[in-house]
């Protein structure tokens, strides 16, 4: 898949295990990923943040591990878009959803790497995020 020129400026692209991971904001990059992800039936984990929040600073070295640690079976994708975020409802940051089976799930736990993949693997029903030892 070969994303136009114009849109790769609007997001940074990071080639992972022979797909594409986004991070950043460009919404049409978002929404595409998201859609086509769906419509494949590939659970995505979408986080929407702000750049003026410190728990989304903090939060930063936890997603780019679990963006290393992804199995070409998941999409994980990021925006700071705030259009992105009226759209989809997100009042508070960092807001992490899970796509899957159809479904939209908020997650409301903790955020560290361990519970995370923990949750994730649990709610798509399969090893999406390499298990790393919990010490």
């Amino acid at each position: 898949y070969i994303m136009p020129a114009k849109l790769i400026s609007f997001a940074k692209i990071i080639q992972k295990g022979g797909r594409l991971r986004l991070t950043g904001g460009a919404p049409l990059n978002f929404e595409l990923t998201l859609r086509n992800s769906i419509k494949n039936n590939t659970p995505v984990v979408a986080l929407f943040f702000a750049d003026w929040c410190g728990h989304c600073t903090a939060f930063k070295p936890t997603w780019t591990g679990l963006t290393k640690l992804a199995t070409d079976k998941i999409q994980l994708i990021s925006t700071n878009d705030e259009n992105i975020h009226t759209k989809y409802d997100i009042n508070s940051y960092p807001t992490i959803r899970i796509y899957t089976n159809g479904k939209m799930i908020e997650y409301k736990g903790s955020r560290d790497m361990a519970s995370l993949i923990d949750y994730i693997n649990a709610v798509v029903g399969f090893d999406a995020i390499k298990i790393i030892s919990h010490k």
